[in-house]
């Protein structure tokens, strides 16, 4: 049901190049994660667990976020022969612990990134406070402490080692993902605010992290020993976000990480105090994390902030294109009507005021009247006709009453007539509706009953509208099971008569406080959701 493309299914080449894209993507992180995984692992032999971040869970919840559904089974399948060989070969793990832990950090990512999609309605990410906060629930907070539960009893049983390892075990999986998903996720896919546009911002911002770290390294320590000398990144963290938006804030968040983690691997700096390897691996753990939630949190709001912006400069030309499309809409309504009254019922009645003047001429005998009465009949038949269908087309699409079902039934009925596709309403306390209320959504539902009659290729077409007892909106949800498509290239705001209908649903429902809302997948069918408030 897209309307941004002639054909519901791509062309074989445009298959076959995307197919190629997202393999190439799905080599590249299955090497980042076989790097990260077996790098760390390595050095956890040589260091007593000093690291205290496991950064290929963040690659595993990237491609997660990033890939569809089969990229996704290719790379799980990568990165869990990537896992076992690092446990089994680099970190000489038994065969009960490496089975646990790989277990643990494939499925608990793909759990993790499918109920995060589940909540934001989207599979990603994006740089919205509101994704951020529950990415930091899911994917930092909920799965560790659950996904690594199995690993810590094994380890435990294995190795009698405290719960102190439990936390700095979970804090590690946080860590990675907070480091590395974002950075993956923000520089692979290009994000929606153009905060800045310079060139070379990485080299920048992370040059700009390295000075200030340096300095802060080997000048501060001078008066004063402490874990507060990396708090001097601070500075930096807050320019990056609010310069360069996220891609900057994950990018100036995994600078300093790797290299705190560099002096703890090198025993120096504040945090590799040997008496307590424990406590100090916690303590850089969580200062690591502190970190990673400013500077993501900032990044989410420098990018709400633009993203504000422009939505205010693309709503006020989406007005003014509307007002025109609606300028001429009317005129062109207006001289169809013209026209037809014109040609259709102003010459009927001109011929039938002609007749009139023909039944005074005589002869005046009962039967040359019924000659010419009969013309005159026929004259005004015809033009009751052209008002009765005149009067139809006006009013196609009005809301009549209260029954908003029936009407959907009759947009049904008319957009599906001829056709083998079964068409259905399900309709759960439908309320009796404005009249404004009521012609925009009967208008938007037979503009998406169009788009799937043209596009989707559809056998089962099935519009839901739901208004729950007590609830303050109206909900309507028409699905198919077309070939659907892409709705993640779906661009509504993207000048063109091509995306006008749906665009132009999408905002009659902002229009009147509501929301529009899209689902689709290729070979999955199609889901439109409207909703509109009651108030």
């Amino acid at each position: 049901m897209q309307e941004a493309t002639r054909s519901s299914a791509p062309q074989p080449l445009q298959r076959v190049t995307a197919l190629r894209s997202d393999l190439v993507l799905v080599a590249v992180l299955l090497a980042l994660h076989a790097v990260c995984s077996w790098g760390v692992l390595w050095v956890y032999t040589q260091s007593n667990d000093v690291p205290a971040v496991y950064i290929a869970s963040g690659v595993t919840w990237a491609a997660f976020l990033l890939l569809g559904r089969r990229e996704q089974l290719i790379f799980a399948i990568g990165a869990a022969a990537i896992q076992l060989l690092g446990e089994f070969l680099v970190y000489k793990a038994s065969a009960l612990l490496a089975v646990t832990f790989t277990l643990a950090k494939i499925l608990g990512p793909f759990i993790g990134a499918r109920i995060l999609g589940r909540v934001l309605g989207h599979r990603g990410l994006r740089a919205s406070l509101r994704d951020l906060i529950w990415f930091g629930i899911i994917a930092t907070v909920a799965v560790p402490v659950i996904a690594m539960l199995p690993p810590h009893l094994v380890r435990a049983t294995e190795f009698g080692v405290g719960s102190y390892w439990y936390v700095s075990l979970v804090l590690l999986e946080a860590i990675g993902v907070a480091v590395m998903a974002p950075l993956i996720v923000f520089w692979a896919h290009q994000p929606r605010a153009q905060i800045s546009g310079v060139r070379g911002e990485p080299v920048l911002i992370a040059l700009a992290a390295v000075v200030l770290l340096a300095s802060a390294y080997f000048v501060l320590p001078l008066y004063g020993h402490g874990h507060t000398v990396f708090y001097a990144t601070t500075p930096v963290m807050i320019w990056s976000a609010a310069r360069f938006g996220m891609r900057g804030a994950s990018l100036i968040n995994t600078v300093p990480t790797l290299f705190m983690l560099g002096t703890a691997l090198a025993q120096t700096g504040p945090f590799s105090q040997p008496d307590d390897i424990g406590i100090t691996i916690i303590e850089l753990q969580l200062f690591l994390l502190l970190g990673s939630g400013m500077a993501l949190l900032l990044g989410a709001y420098a990018e709400a902030r633009e993203d504000a912006q422009r939505q205010r400069a693309i709503d006020k030309r989406r007005l003014q294109d509307l007002s025109l499309k609606l300028l001429q809409s009317e005129e062109q309504y207006r001289d169809s009507i013209a026209t037809r009254l014109h040609d259709g019922i102003g010459q009927t009645l001109s011929l039938g005021r002609m007749r009139l003047d023909d039944l005074f001429v005589p002869p005046l005998s009962p039967e040359a009247l019924a000659q010419r009465v009969g013309p005159i009949q026929a004259a005004f038949d015809t033009a009751i006709n052209e008002v009765r269908v005149i009067t139809r087309d006006v009013a196609m699409g009005l809301y009549r009453g209260n029954d908003i079902a029936a009407v959907v039934q009759e947009h049904l009925a008319n957009v599906f007539a001829g056709t083998d596709v079964e068409a259905v309403v399900h309709c759960q306390g439908a309320p009796e509706l404005d009249h404004e209320t009521a012609i925009v959504l009967s208008r938007a539902v037979r503009e998406c009953l169009v788009n799937i009659a043209k596009h989707a290729n559809a056998q089962n077409v099935r519009v839901d509208l739901i208004a729950k007892p007590g609830a303050s909106q109206f909900v309507s949800v028409i699905s198919d099971d077309g070939s659907g498509f892409d709705a993640s290239n779906l661009n509504l705001d993207r000048k063109g008569s091509s995306t006008f209908g749906l665009s132009s649903v999408r905002n009659s429902m902002l229009a009147l406080g509501g929301r529009f809302d899209i689902r689709s997948e290729r070979d999955t069918g199609t889901e439109i959701t409207l909703t509109l408030p009651l108030a």
